[in-house]
């Protein structure tokens, strides 16, 4: 397996991540009142393997298709007409691996309800031979990244602080801790030994929290995974 694999960050990452520490913290701001999209409506991908690639999106979102023509599929699973729309090319060559080589859409990512939703997912696609290359705790979201067969990225993940408030409570009160700053990326959990504890009826919070898994926090021998540097927490404050 590539370094990279193992470690489940793309080569360019560990040096991004290194520069998000001088960056202001992040946080889930209000909006204005300029005007906005209000969601993404699609993702269309062309490729030289047309029956494969659309074939494993409609199984792997559970989609179905709206129009389904040679060489061309519309699918959803919401109230959109089309959320993924495959086209064929042919002739054009897909990467010959999950390396970056060109710029481009780093991956599109799609979000569930709750972790019991993801954890049903990831056993139906299991069940189909569809495995995750990684699990990874975001800190902002748990999320497993799929390959698809021309190497695109699908995320599929859900919240880390579902609420009814848009999450902005507490979610923004980890961010406000700067761990997020600290480590952008985010950490590998093994999805089977979550699932496991969730369905012998551990809170989710207790096995993932960005605070049980101190995102943000790294071990020296995790850093050095990372190829980061230690990163000094910022100083805590004592009573007067």
């Amino acid at each position: 397996m590539p370094e990279y694999s193992y470690l489940g960050l793309p080569e360019y990452m560990p040096s991004v991540a290194k520069r998000a520490i001088e960056a202001p913290t992040s946080r889930i701001l209000d909006m204005d009142e300029e005007v906005h999209p209000t969601h993404i409506s699609h993702l269309a991908l062309v490729t030289g393997n047309f029956d494969e690639v659309a074939n494993w999106w409609q199984i792997v979102l559970n989609a179905k298709p709206s129009l389904d023509a040679s060489g061309m599929r519309f699918m959803t699973f919401d109230n959109e007409h089309h959320k993924v729309v495959i086209f064929e090319g042919k002739g054009i060559k897909s990467r010959s691996g999950p390396h970056f080589e060109s710029p481009g859409l780093h991956h599109i990512a799609f979000s569930y309800a709750g972790f019991q939703q993801l954890a049903v997912t990831y056993l139906r696609l299991k069940g189909k031979g569809i495995l995750p290359w990684r699990a990874i705790n975001h800190g902002t979201s748990f999320a497993l990244d799929y390959h698809d067969p021309d190497f695109n990225t699908c995320e599929l993940q859900c919240s880390c602080f579902p609420g009814p408030e848009g999450e902005k409570g507490p979610l923004n009160e980890w961010l406000a801790t700067g761990a997020f700053n600290r480590n952008p990326i985010g950490v590998l959990f093994d999805i089977e030994e979550a699932i496991s504890a969730y369905q012998a009826g551990c809170d989710i919070k207790d096995i993932l929290s960005p605070y049980v898994m101190k995102v943000g926090e790294h071990t020296e021998a995790e850093l050095k995974k990372l190829k980061m540097d230690p990163v000094p927490l910022p100083p805590q404050k004592t009573g007067q």
